[in-house]
This record gives C-alpha cells, sequence and structure tokens, in this order.
C-alpha cells in the first residue's frame, strides 16, 4: 500500500472513529461490514488504471513522480482531473 498526501493535508478522522472503524472489517473469514454503517455500498474490485499521463503506469515505481511535481497536482486540485476519478471509477 501507498499513500500520498498534499503538504497542506491534514486528515479527518472523527466520523471513522465515531463508527468504531471503517464500512468493513477485514477479518480471517473476509470482508465484514461495519453494522455501524446505515448503508454501505458493495465493495468493488478494480485492476489497478494505468494512468499514464500523469506518470502512474503498470510496473513503474510511483515515487519517481515526486522528481516531477507537476504530475501530482490531481491531489491538490481535483476537480481540475475528474477524469481521473471517472477513468478508475467507470473502467
Amino acid at each position: 500500500m501507498a499513500n500520498w498526501v498534499a503538504r497542506d493535508f491534514d486528515s479527518i478522522y472523527a466520523p471513522i472513529l465515531k463508527k468504531g472503524g471503517g464500512a468493513y472489517f477485514l477479518l480471517d473469514k473476509g470482508m465484514v461490514k461495519n453494522p455501524r454503517y446505515k448503508q454501505v455500498p458493495e465493495i468493488k474490485f478494480r485492476k489497478p488504471a494505468n494512468l499514464k499521463e500523469i506518470g502512474l503506469q503498470k510496473n513503474k515505481e510511483m515515487y519517481g513522480l515526486v522528481k516531477d511535481i507537476e504530475k501530482l497536482e490531481f491531489l491538490t486540485k481535483p476537480e481540475d482531473y475528474t477524469w481521473i476519478f471517472e477513468k478508475i471509477l467507470y473502467s
């Protein structure tokens, strides 16, 4: 697992703490819904998207992108990169 965050990023954990964790728990028997959530969407499994336009490619390490910081602008201006999220969600 890897995670990029913008310099001025702050996590908001209060809603997750209030419900005792995320919407699902990974247990020995598999994924189990957290009963504290009223509505939980089914898990969708997706293959990683190749996003060559921003430097994210299969079998290419992602941390090299910090050398080309403009390619990470989608983290601070996601409204300008809706196509990335559409490509991931609807492919």
